[in-house]
């Protein structure tokens, strides 16, 4: 979908962004999640993770209409 997405310039930009924050994601996303369900609850781990989907959902959103 990015590579279909993109411009002909961005196209190799626009996946070694994706898989960066891929990667970041997958690298940091357990740790930050052990930490939550460590020190706060379980049903504390899925508010968060609904409220960072929203947050993204409105950006995506608003940068609808942007091609990179």
């Amino acid at each position: 979908m990015i590579y279909q997405q993109a411009t002909a310039k961005k196209k190799g930009q626009s996946i070694g962004l994706f898989k960066t924050v891929y990667a970041i994601s997958m690298a940091i996303g357990p740790i930050v999640g052990g930490f939550i369900y460590s020190h706060w609850s379980g049903d504390m781990v899925w508010y968060l993770s609904g409220i960072i989907a929203v947050f993204c959902l409105g950006l995506c959103w608003l940068l609808r209409h942007e091609r990179y």
